[in-house]
C-alpha cells in the first residue's frame, strides 16, 4: 500500500457552501443551454474562474498542508516532491 492521505468530501461541501459557491453555480447550471456550445463554454469558464477566485478556508487548506508536510517526510528524500492526486469522490447528504 502506498502512503498517502484523504481530503473527504464533506470538505469540498464545506467549501462550497460557506463560500456561497454551492448556490452560485447552481443558478449559474440551472440556466445553461447545452445546445449552445459556445454559452456552455463561456459559463464553464465562469465557474473555473469562481472557484479559483473564491478563498479556500483555512482550516481546512491548514490540515491538507500538514497531511502533506507529514506524507512528505514518510518518503525516500529523492521522491518527497513527486505526488498523485486522484479524485473519486462521492457525497452522501
Amino acid at each position: 500500500m502506498l502512503a498517502g492521505f484523504t481530503v473527504a468530501t464533506l470538505a469540498y461541501a464545506e467549501f462550497m457552501n460557506t463560500s456561497g459557491l454551492e448556490r452560485a453555480l447552481n443558478e449559474i447550471v440551472s440556466a445553461i443551454d447545452y445546445r449552445d456550445t459556445t454559452g456552455l463554454e463561456a459559463q464553464t469558464n465562469r465557474i473555473r474562474t469562481m472557484m479559483l477566485d473564491t478563498e479556500f478556508p483555512f482550516v481546512i487548506a491548514a490540515a491538507i498542508t500538514q497531511a502533506y508536510r507529514e506524507l512528505g517526510e514518510t518518503l525516500p528524500t529523492d521522491t518527497q516532491n513527486l505526488c498523485a492526486v486522484r479524485s473519486s469522490g462521492l457525497h452522501i447528504a
